[in-house]
């Protein structure tokens, strides 16, 4: 059995397993129990799951993610999937649209992912996940939808000592991992990924 919530632009449900799961749409919407008028920022469409220590000093560690399946409304496009995130401290929306349509991690140490599934009603051209300056993380059993004109499911930036043991990519692209920067010690075991 699981509790249904809401926020202004999610709806999740928490279920007895522990399992999460939730919808995110792409905009915002007036709710009819709201007795004021809803305005979103630019910020506030198409977002994600973002974990981001503004700068190289503000490291945020030892985040775990398990038993979460989230479906987004999509619509990212190629422009929002490339571009470089401000460093800067504030409210989530501060930043702008983010590079990944799933999980966007920037200054993390030790970060896991278990059991987690990401997928979209509508398109959407950017990845699933997008590592910017992670170190120590663990990819286990994560579900990824992509889109097959997207560049590729998963993106690191600078990040080292990652494991992704089992990702399973729906449908197959391409490229399953695209590596920007100076990336070491990425390692990919088993799965589902190949064209």
């Amino acid at each position: 059995m699981c509790k249904a919530a809401s926020a202004s632009h999610r709806r999740y449900k928490r279920c007895r397993s522990g399992l999460i799961r939730a919808d995110v749409v792409a905009r915002g919407r007036q709710h009819a129990d709201l007795p004021f008028d809803s305005s979103y920022r630019e910020g506030e469409t198409r977002t994600c799951i973002v974990v981001n220590g503004a700068h190289e000093t503000d490291v945020i560690e030892n985040i775990s993610f398990t038993d979460v399946h989230i479906t987004y409304d999509g619509g990212g496009t190629a422009q929002e999937a490339t571009r470089n995130v401000p460093q800067m401290a504030g409210e989530y929306f501060e930043i702008g649209t983010p590079p990944a349509y799933g999980l966007y991690a920037r200054n993390v140490r030790g970060l896991t992912l278990d059991n987690v599934r990401f997928q979209t009603l509508n398109p959407d051209l950017r990845p699933a996940i997008v590592f910017d300056h992670v170190e120590d993380a663990t990819v286990a059993n994560v579900t990824m939808e992509a889109n097959e004109q997207a560049r590729s499911a998963m993106r690191m930036i600078a990040s080292k000592d990652v494991l992704i043991s089992a990702p399973r990519v729906l449908p197959r692209v391409a490229n399953f991992l695209q590596q920007d920067g100076t990336n070491s010690n990425i390692v990919v075991q088993g799965g589902n990924v190949s064209t």
